[in-house]
């Protein structure tokens, strides 16, 4: 989870910037985002946004948790 929260932040900046330099007709050092990046950036913003709307409640718990936070906010103990 927190994997996808800092990927996907972090491409689509990078994606973002290309984007701008591209049409105001700058050039960039960086290696320009490819098609296969962007749409691995595009799965995984879905998947993200899926994680935080998806609740799941556990056998042993009185109250439902959004995947993301069930994932990475809970401990194994409290799991």
């Amino acid at each position: 989870m927190d994997w996808l929260e800092r990927f996907v932040i972090a491409n689509e900046e990078l994606i973002k910037d290309d984007d701008d330099k591209a049409r105001a007709g700058k050039k960039t050092r960086r290696v320009r985002p490819n098609a296969t990046f962007r749409e691995t950036t595009r799965v995984m913003a879905l998947m993200r946004d899926v994680f935080r709307k998806v609740t799941i409640q556990p056998v042993s718990a009185s109250e439902e948790y959004t995947m993301m936070t069930y994932y990475s906010e809970l401990s194994a103990y409290d799991r």
